[in-house]
């Protein structure tokens, strides 16, 4: 979460509330996978690290929110609709 903000230039701290009520019982603090058995069996390789890929989704919802504000506020009205938001 704080690359992403970070790569649009954002504090995720001025955005973010945190609400234990949504807090999983079990949670974890950290999660890694494990992909020698990937790598050992099949011979893959990442090609994209984690800070490229969480950067690749931000420019990618960041091109999607210009393109939808290009058409005025009735043209972000109507996607908004299309996904089921409410004005």
């Amino acid at each position: 979460m704080e690359l992403a903000f970070a790569h649009a230039g954002l504090d995720w701290k001025e955005y973010v509330e945190v609400d234990a009520r949504y807090f999983r019982p079990a949670e974890v603090d950290y999660l890694c996978a494990d992909t020698s058995k990937t790598r050992r069996i099949l011979g893959w390789e990442p090609t994209v690290t984690f800070d490229e890929l969480v950067r690749i989704m931000v420019e990618a919802d960041m091109r999607d929110a210009e393109d939808r504000l290009k058409g005025g506020t009735e043209a972000l009205r109507c996607a908004m609709a299309a996904e089921g938001h409410h004005s």
